[in-house]
C-alpha cells in the first residue's frame, strides 16, 4: 500500500513554497515508496534502547583506537613500510564477511551476529593497551597488531547487523537521526577518555561500556525473530536463504534493482578511505605539523592537542547527527542523500588537501583545524548514514533484503581499509616517512571517484532524456 502522507509531500511543499509540483518530485530522492511502518517489525522498550545503545559500538570503538593506536604503533617503532599492516587483518575478513552476515542475519536474526562481534570487539579493546606494555618489543608488536585487528574486524562487522536492526524497528528518518545521535554521544566518550585517561585506561573505560552495552543486547530478548516473521509481511520464496550461498549473480541482481546503488557504494568507498587515511594518521601528521619527533615529549603534547580537536570535532558530530535528515534527507539542503554523499565526499577531499599544506603557512595551519572541527564530523556523519536512508526509499527496496544490501554498501569500508593497508605505508616510505603523503593520496583518488561518479550519473541522465522533435514535426 503507497503511503499517502508519503505520496503527497512534494504537493504539500510544492504548495507552501510556491514552487513547480515537478521541482518538489525531483527532490524526493525516491517514487512510490511504501509508509515508513509498513515493514517495521514490533519490538519492546527494552529492544529498541538495546538496539540504539548497539549502533553506538563501532563509533566508540573507532573513537577511542584513533588518536592513540598510531602513537602507540611508533612507540612500539613498527616500520613506517608495515606500519597499516594491521588494518589488513579487517579488510581482508570484512570484505567477503559484510554481505554474508547481512544475508545471514536477514534469515536468523541480527542480534546472535551483533552478540558475537561486540564480545569479540571488547576482548580486542582489553587486549590491545595491555599488550603494549609487554616490555619485549619484537614479542608485542605483533600481538598488539593482531589484538587491534580483532577489535577493529569486531567494529566493522558490528555496522551491519545493527544498522539493519535500526531500520527494522524504525522508518528512515528516524533510524538514520537517532543512529547518528548516539554515534555522536559514543564518539565524545571515547575521546573524552582519550584525552582525560591515560592509554590504557582509555581503552579499559571503552571496553567496560562495550561490555555493558553487549550486556544489554543479551536481555532484549526479542518478541519476533526477525522482520520476516512479522504479520506484516509474507515470506518471499525468491528471497529464503539470502546468504553467502546465494552467489554473487543473485547478489548481483538484487543491487541492479536499485539504480544508483553502485555510484552510491563509490561514493561510500572514496568517504571511507578519507576517514580510514585520516582517523589513522591525524594525530601523527598534526604531531608532524607542530614539528616534535615520536618518543619525544613535545610528541605526546602535540599528540594530546590533536585529540582535543577530535574532541571538538565529536561535538559537531553530535549536534549534526541531530539534524541529519534536514542535512541530507529529502527536504535537507541536498535535496537527497544521493547529492549530499557527493558533498559529503567533496568536503572530505578538501579537508585532506588542506591538512597536506598546513605546515607551509600557519593560516593553513588554522585553516586546517576548522576543516577538522567543523566540516569533517559534519561530512562523516553524512557518510555513516545516509546510504542507508537512501536506500530505505528506493521504490524496489524489499525488507527481506535489507540486511544483505547493509553489508554489501559496508563491504566499501573494508575495501577502503584494505587499499589503506596496502598502499599508505608504502606511500609513506617510498617519501622518506613523510606522513602527509597518504593524506595527500587519499585526497586524490576521491577527486577521480568524483569525478567518474559525476561523469556516470551524467551519462545515465543523458540516456534518459527524452528525444527532441525536430521542428515543425
Amino acid at each position: 500500500m503507497v503511503c499517502w502522507a508519503s505520496f503527497n509531500k512534494p504537493i504539500f511543499c510544492c504548495w507552501l513554497r510556491k514552487v513547480p509540483l515537478h521541482s518538489a518530485m525531483a527532490s524526493m530522492d525516491l517514487s512510490g515508496a511504501l509508509c515508513a511502518d509498513s515493514t517495521r517489525r514490533a519490538a519492546s522498550t527494552l529492544e529498541k534502547a538495546a538496539a540504539q545503545l548497539s549502533v553506538a559500538l563501532p563509533e566508540l570503538g573507532w573513537s577511542v583506537c584513533e588518536p592513540l593506536f598510531m602513537p602507540l604503533l611508533l612507540e612500539l617503532e613498527v616500520p613506517k613500510s608495515l606500519i597499516a599492516i594491521c588494518w589488513v587483518i579487517s579488510p581482508s575478513v570484512g570484505f567477503f564477511l559484510q554481505p554474508c552476515v547481512g544475508g545471514l542475519s536477514d534469515k536468523y536474526g541480527r542480534r546472535p551476529f551483533i552478540l558475537v562481534f561486540s564480545t569479540t570487539a571488547v576482548l580486542g579493546l582489553v587486549a590491545t593497551p595491555l599488550i603494549a606494555l609487554l616490555p619485549v618489543k619484537a614479542l608485542a608488536r605483533p600481538l598488539a597488531i593482531l589484538a587491534f585487528g580483532m577489535a577493529d574486524v569486531s567494529h566493522d562487522m558490528l555496522v551491519t547487523p545493527t544498522r539493519a536492526q535500526m531500520n527494522d524497528m524504525f522508518p528512515p528518518d528516524v533510524a538514520e537521526s537517532r543512529s547518528a545521535t548516539v554515534a555522536g554521544v559514543a564518539k565524545i566518550v571515547a575521546i573524552l577518555c582519550a584525552v582525560l585517561l591515560s592509554r590504557t585506561a582509555a581503552f579499559l573505560v571503552v571496553a567496560t561500556i562495550a561490555a555493558g552495552v553487549t550486556l544489554t543486547q543479551l536481555a532484549a530478548r526479542p518478541k519476533q525473530r526477525d522482520i520476516r516473521d512479522s504479520h506484516l509481511l509474507d515470506p518471499l520464496p525468491e528471497a529464503e536463504g539470502n546468504s553467502c550461498t546465494t552467489g554473487l549473480r543473485h547478489m548481483w541482481q538484487i543491487t541492479n534493482q536499485h539504480p544508483g546503488f553502485w555510484e552510491m557504494w563509490m561514493l561510500q568507498f572514496a568517504g571511507w578511505l578519507s576517514v580510514c587515511t585520516w582517523s589513522f594518521y591525524f594525530s601523527s601528521v598534526w604531531a608532524d605539523i607542530e614539528g616534535t619527533r615520536p618518543g619525544t615529549s613535545a610528541f605526546d603534547a602535540a599528540v594530546h592537542q590533536a585529540t582535543q580537536w577530535l574532541l571538538y570535532g565529536s561535538v559537531v558530530f553530535l549536534a549534526s547527527g541531530t539534524i541529519l535528515p534536514y542535512l541530507s534527507g529529502p527536504a535537507s539542503i541536498c535535496r537527497g542523500e544521493w547529492t549530499g554523499m557527493f558533498v559529503a565526499v567533496g568536503v572530505m577531499t578538501v579537508t585532506l588537501m588542506v591538512l597536506c599544506l598546513a605546515k607551509t603557512a600557519t593560516w593553513l595551519k588554522w585553516m586546517a583545524v576548522v576543516w577538522v572541527v567543523v566540516a569533517m564530523p559534519i561530512a562523516y556523519q553524512v557518510l555513516a548514514n545516509a546510504p542507508f536512508a537512501w536506500l530505505e526509499r528506493q521504490p524496489a527496496f524489499d525488507a527481506e533484503t535489507r540486511g544483505l544490501l547493509t553489508g554489501i554498501f559496508n563491504a566499501s569500508l573494508a575495501t577502503s581499509q584494505a587499499t589503506t593497508a596496502l598502499l599508505s605505508g608504502p606511500i609513506v616510505a617510498s617519501f622518506n616517512g613523510k606522513l602527509w603523503t597518504a593524506l595527500a593520496a587519499a585526497a586524490v583518488v576521491d577527486a577521480v571517484v568524483l569525478t567518474g561518479v559525476a561523469l556516470s550519473s551524467f551519462s545515465t541522465w543523458l540516456c534518459r532524456r527524452p528525444p527532441v522533435e525536430p521542428p515543425g514535426s
